[in-house]
């Protein structure tokens, strides 16, 4: 287990293991190459997670993106509650 989480932390080296970033895919196919074991895809997932490995993926932003509409995309003191609602039907 501690050889799996070592090669998982390391990353994988494309020339020898043909990919450039680790997949649940790729890791079944290495483990079943390198100890002839097979998991299946969630069979991989729960094991990584017992060793607390898991995937996190922070949220994208644009480069240019300002910080100020992004922090609070409904402008300052103003929420969704405190607009006008117009009936949809008149008498």
């Amino acid at each position: 287990m501690a050889a799996l989480k070592a090669v998982v932390l390391a990353g994988p080296d494309p020339p020898v293991d043909g990919v450039v970033r680790w997949r649940i895919v790729d890791l079944c196919r290495w483990v079943a190459e390198r100890w002839g074991v097979s998991y299946s895809e969630t069979g991989m997932l729960r094991l990584l997670w017992s060793l607390e490995l898991s995937h996190r993926k922070t949220r994208p932003r644009h480069p240019q993106g300002a910080a100020s509409l992004q922090k609070d995309p409904m402008g300052e003191g103003r929420s969704s509650s405190s607009r006008v609602r117009r009936p949809t039907s008149y008498p």
